[in-house]
């Protein structure tokens, strides 16, 4: 178990290795089955970042701007 504050690198596929795109849902589900683990664990919580690129950024921007919640943000890295 890491140490109160650490960050924990984590790969999560978007890809299966055939080729085949993994639903944001599923994705979602290993993101809160991974934390669910830190926490049994003993972290004391669970913090994610997401790092977007320039066109979902802007999205996110946008939609934000005009009070929006959903950007609907696609794509791959």
């Amino acid at each position: 178990m890491a140490s109160k504050g650490s960050f924990l690198p984590y790969y999560l596929p978007y890809r299966t290795q055939t080729g085949q795109g993994i639903s944001s849902k599923s994705q979602a589900n290993t993101l809160l089955q991974e934390a669910q683990k830190l926490i049994t664990a003993g972290a004391i919580g669970v913090a994610l970042t997401y790092s977007a690129n320039y066109g979902q950024t802007k999205s996110l921007d946008a939609t934000y701007r005009s009070g929006g919640c959903n950007p609907k943000v696609v794509g791959i890295n």
